[in-house]
């Protein structure tokens, strides 16, 4: 038990992302979002930077809100609602949100998304896009509740 144990916290440490303790409880984190750098930082409850993490930010004529947020809600392969109306796109593949959703501020969140290269672009109506392999990563560092700061 000893060395299995062992393992999987030199396994966890070698990672880089050392956000869960000894008993399996998961710590806060910070999320900064800093559009003109289209990056978004992920820092522990310490405030050490545990992930620096590529994002899509708002088009021209589009905005997201600056300020400070909590997580509201987390969902994976969410279904879409089109601003415009028609319809929910129900999760999967083809839907416009990708395969998770962290949101933030009533309709904003940070989601994955079905467009891979407009990730590092001003592609969004105002939510952060990111790549597949980087919003499962953050989806599993992040908890409804955690902090996060929108500035330009």
């Amino acid at each position: 038990m000893q060395k299995g144990l062992s393992t999987l916290i030199c396994v966890t440490c070698l990672s880089g992302v050392a956000v869960v303790g000894m008993m399996g409880e998961a710590k806060a984190v910070e999320m900064v979002a800093k559009i003109s750098e289209r990056q978004l930082y992920v820092y522990s409850d310490s405030g050490q930077l545990i992930r620096k993490f590529d994002i899509a930010v708002a088009r021209p004529g589009k905005v997201t809100p600056l300020g400070n947020f909590r997580v509201q809600d987390k969902a994976v392969w969410p279904a879409w609602y089109p601003p415009s109306g028609g319809g929910v796109v129900p999760g999967g593949p083809g839907n416009p949100l990708g395969e998770r959703w962290i949101g933030f501020n009533g309709e904003y969140g940070i989601h994955g998304t079905n467009n891979q290269a407009s990730v590092g672009k001003a592609a969004s109506s105002g939510c952060f896009r990111m790549r597949s392999k980087d919003i499962i990563a953050l989806y599993d560092l992040v908890k409804v509740g955690d902090r996060i700061t929108v500035v330009r």
